[in-house]
């Protein structure tokens, strides 16, 4: 687990806006290229961040399993990396506010019932396309899923050799962005991936496309989720999907992905 950076020290923080990510649909054919998701141990530590364990697990989370008290527990042990308020701790030179980024646990949890808390990264290095904090909401004290964004730019190329082939992959175009979802049902995640619009071209799909969130899910809330997502996203044939990953495709994402909804 690499150490914790100093903690930036701002004059002035914008409202940070979650804008909802498109919907998926579960009940399409599976792909049949090799995946990794079998045996979650293989994995390793994850990828996306700094958790020290992989699939379905996030730094010792499983959507399903683990409790309320799990999570506070989490957070309490892990305050250098993350955060949910700011308290002033000084005055620049123009007397201006300088703020510092903390974690205040009764924040977290004084709502009730306790069924959702948001938390940001202390130190990251990515910023996305969509301007939101880490998610996990419970249900009946238990979590039922977690939204986490990555701490760092995760290509599409390495989610690939990370978690293997997805079971399906849907797409659709944003207001801002080209995105992608990869369904991992074993391991009960789907990656939601996004490009840059204006930037976005098929045959370099693997190294402009970042995983955007990881969305970790309990069995029944998975299957909840990609059936209430369905209507928004077009399903990607595996044959079509093995032309883009291969670069036979060289229009732009938006044309692309619109012929989708046009077949």
């Amino acid at each position: 687990m690499r150490s914790r950076q100093p903690q930036a020290r701002f004059p002035f923080m914008q409202p940070v806006i979650l804008v909802a990510l498109g919907f998926l649909m579960f009940n399409t054919p599976s792909f049949a290229q090799q995946q990794n998701d079998n045996d979650a141990t293989m994995l390793g530590p994850t990828i996306f961040d700094i958790s020290p364990c992989a699939p379905p697990c996030w730094f010792g989370l499983q959507a399903g399993i683990s409790s309320v008290d799990d999570v506070v527990e989490m957070l309490s042990q892990n305050s250098d990396y993350f955060w949910n308020d700011l308290v002033e701790v000084g005055r620049s030179a123009d007397n201006l506010p300088m703020v510092d980024a903390v974690l205040d646990m009764e924040q977290l949890f004084q709502k009730e019932p306790r069924d959702s808390t948001s938390f940001f990264w202390i130190d990251s290095t990515f910023g996305g396309n969509y301007i939101g904090q880490n998610r996990i909401t419970l249900e009946d004290d238990i979590i039922s899923f977690m939204w986490i964004k990555p701490d760092r730019p995760v290509t599409l190329q390495e989610a690939l050799e990370y978690l293997g082939e997805p079971a399906s992959v849907r797409a659709t175009n944003g207001f801002y962005s080209n995105d992608l979802f990869f369904y991992y049902p074993q391991l009960r995640i789907i990656l939601h991936l996004t490009a840059d619009r204006s930037e976005c071209r098929m045959n370099d799909l693997r190294e402009t496309f970042f995983v955007e969130y990881v969305e970790y899910y309990s069995q029944a809330a998975y299957r909840s989720r990609v059936a209430e997502l369905a209507r928004y996203n077009a399903h990607i044939a595996p044959d079509l999907w093995q032309s883009w990953l291969s670069g036979e495709v060289t229009t732009n994402c938006d044309d692309a992905i619109g012929d989708l909804y046009r077949d």
